[in-house]
């Protein structure tokens, strides 16, 4: 009979090493925050692909709507550091729904969070797959075959062991963090002296739909506004991860916990924010879909259009294209690394079912690697369905 103190304990997080030494906040920050920390990667293209559908007039408030966001943002991480408070020993919404709800309600919520982890994959594989492909142009005509190759090789390498890592995770982490800052910091300096430039996109013209042809004016006006927060609200992804793993912390685990629930939280409006107003600046604009966007040649394919912050940092470092592109190659890493990481959040969660006997025992051995195959399997094919239905088209997935 398992005592309580045991089982508190996550199967993922019972490593003799983590548990003696503990992760510090610099490497807890990458490990359990890259998949939120991704969404910047993706949450302005949603707001903006969604304003554009009202016209180009409507992007303008974009800045709006990443306040409205991060409002929700401020009130879901306050949140969570009173959950890492109340609960020390880790566990995450699972647990905080069984003891407060019972096992019912414990079990909607794993449900929801294995579905989320299963969207996770497909979304950051689909949108690492359009940042590639705005380095090479070719790979926009394959954007299924392109996202169902990554998930394919982090299948693989989550079947042959590969785990989490603190240093691992941290480097990719941090250099995206890194290129986001020199790009909001050259874009920022170069506007404040007049030299920076618009985006090619600037010159097209975006076509308004129905029933927003009237821009923001009326009820039309708000149903977009609120379509555009919806969309902006994916920077919320993945922000349970740090709750979830305070017993990987160094001691003080929930004050080291909480403080890098606050570091995430600053960081990650930082860097939204100043997406959102260079994107604004230097008049970038996503169509949500095929033929909204016309340029001088005609229609434009909405595939064909980069995703925003590569349209920024071709803008930004127009005479320094190796940092354009350092800029989108570390955007796609990230992404990549957010998927693997939601690999391991979706196998931990089965062992925790495991362990409490809503699936077989065998999973809660995580020695037995022949156990956790079908666990590992499970996610990527989810994810693969999901990018074929849709056509590997991101908005789609996030809407979802």
């Amino acid at each position: 009979m398992k005592d309580d103190k045991e089982r508190w304990q996550t199967p993922a997080l019972r490593k003799p090493q983590l548990m003696r030494e503990g992760l510090s906040k610099r490497y807890a920050l990458p490990v359990f925050a890259s998949n939120a920390l991704s969404s910047v990667s993706y949450a302005p293209d949603q707001i903006l692909l969604t304003l554009g559908v009202g016209g180009i007039v409507a992007s303008g408030i974009s800045l709006w709507v990443g306040v409205a966001v991060f409002a929700v943002m401020a009130v879901v991480i306050i949140s969570y550091r009173q959950v890492v408070l109340a609960y020390p020993r880790g566990g995450g919404d699972y647990e905080v729904a069984r003891q407060n709800l019972g096992q019912s309600a414990a079990l909607v919520t794993v449900s929801a969070l294995l579905v989320d982890y299963s969207l996770t994959i497909a979304v950051s594989t689909t949108v690492a797959g359009r940042y590639l492909s705005s380095l090479f142009p070719s790979l926009s005509v394959h954007p299924v075959w392109v996202a169902l190759g990554i998930i394919v090789i982090l299948t693989g390498l989550n079947l042959s062991g590969m785990r989490e890592s603190g240093k691992l995770f941290a480097i990719p982490a941090y250099l995206f963090m890194a290129a986001i800052a020199l790009l909001a910091i050259f874009g920022l300096l170069k506007e404040a002296v007049g030299t920076l430039g618009l985006a090619q996109t600037a010159q097209m013209e975006i076509l308004p739909s129905e029933p927003y042809q009237a821009g923001l004016t009326g009820l039309g006006g708000l149903l977009l506004f609120l379509r555009a927060f919806s969309g902006g609200c994916v920077a919320l992804t993945g922000i349970e991860g740090i709750s979830n793993g305070v017993p990987a912390f160094r001691k003080p685990r929930p004050k080291n916990a909480r403080i890098t629930l606050a570091l995430f939280a600053l960081i990650s409006a930082a860097m939204m924010f100043s997406m959102l107003h260079l994107a604004k600046v230097t008049g970038v604009k996503v169509p949500a879909f095929d033929s909204q966007l016309l340029s001088a040649d005609g229609p434009v394919k909405a595939r064909e259009v980069p995703p925003v912050i590569a349209q920024l940092a071709t803008t930004i470092f127009s005479g320094y294209p190796i940092v354009a592109s350092l800029v989108i190659i570390f955007t796609a890493i990230i992404l990549i690394f957010a998927a693997h990481s939601a690999f391991n959040w979706f196998s931990q969660l089965t062992q925790v079912l495991s362990r409490d006997g809503f699936l077989p025992p065998q999973i809660f051995r995580r020695a037995d690697r022949s156990s956790l195959s079908p666990v590992i399997c499970v996610p990527a094919l989810v994810a693969a369905i999901l990018i074929v239905v849709t056509e590997g088209q991101a908005p789609k997935l996030i809407q979802m």
